[in-house]
């Protein structure tokens, strides 16, 4: 039976999707690794805020965020993190 076209394009969606979230959670296993090597990086911490945001793990991804701010420049983490795409799941509180 042929798909329809609409049903393509529901697939390809969802296969870009799935795509995209097995990279972050791929991207997410990396970081954690780099944070034990450095503990000290504050942009670590950031992007782990960025992918647990992503992947709808918002407890955590407030967690890492805190955590960039006590190691980095917390003006400027703050305010790029207002204006961050990846982390406007934790600001509407939605999770994925």
């Amino acid at each position: 039976m042929a798909q329809s076209s609409g049903e393509r394009c529901e697939f390809q969606l969802l296969g870009s999707f799935n795509e995209a979230w097995a990279q972050a959670v791929v991207a997410k296993a990396l970081l954690l690794e780099a944070a034990k090597l450095f503990p000290e990086d504050g942009m670590i911490q950031y992007n782990l805020a960025c992918y647990c945001a992503q992947l709808g793990q918002l407890d955590f991804a407030q967690e890492y965020l805190d955590k960039s701010y006590e190691l980095g420049d917390a003006k400027q983490l703050k305010l790029m993190a207002l204006d961050e795409e990846d982390l406007k799941p934790l600001w509407e509180g939605e999770a994925k």
